[in-house]
């Protein structure tokens, strides 16, 4: 059930590239793998408003 609501928050926030940067800091991944990857890790939320 928490996963049911930690996806929706996710899909509602998003995500920039600064957060996905920032989960990647620490990891013992190399600067071009790093920035292959982010493009496919941000995303735009749904605008909070038209949900409702």
């Amino acid at each position: 059930m928490s996963n049911y609501f930690a996806q929706t928050v996710a899909l509602i926030n998003g995500k920039t590239e600064a957060e996905v940067l920032a989960e990647f800091e620490g990891k013992s991944m190399s600067k071009e793998a790093i920035s292959t990857l982010v493009p496919f890790k941000v995303f735009e939320g749904k605008n909070q408003q038209l949900l409702c």
